[in-house]
């Protein structure tokens, strides 16, 4: 089992005082932090949109690229080029890696009460209203 988490990449085994020791790579902790996200979807939708807006230098092409993964696979829709939406909240764990990888000074999240139509928005995350 081990073998196989660290072949994926999820894990790293490492000795340190002729002890073995396993810690969760960045992949891991990504991957960790999705299955967070999918565990808050299913409380019922509190009627507010999450927009999450960044701007990421083109010389962080690698923290932007992680971010968007994040994004994408935590279930948030593109809206605009840095703008994605979310019916619900990321997890103070996605909030707490995004600080220790240095991307939430490129970040601003907003909590939206009101949108102009979000009949579509709502078809796609499978919301009933």
């Amino acid at each position: 089992m081990v073998g196989y988490l660290k072949s994926s990449g999820v894990v790293d085994i490492f000795e340190k005082n002729n002890q073995k020791f396993i810690k969760l790579t960045q992949k891991g902790q990504l991957k960790l932090l999705l299955q967070k996200a999918d565990a808050r979807r299913a409380s019922k939708w509190d009627g507010k949109w999450r927009l999450l807006v960044f701007d990421i230098p083109e010389g962080s092409r690698k923290k932007r690229n992680l971010l968007r993964r994040l994004l994408k696979e935590s279930g948030f829709k593109k809206l605009q080029a840095s703008v994605f939406i979310n019916p619900w909240p990321l997890n103070r764990e996605a909030i707490i890696y995004l600080k220790e990888t240095g991307l939430m000074g490129y970040i601003r999240i907003l909590r939206v009460d009101e949108m102009d139509d979000d009949r579509i928005l709502r078809k796609q995350f499978g919301i009933k209203q």
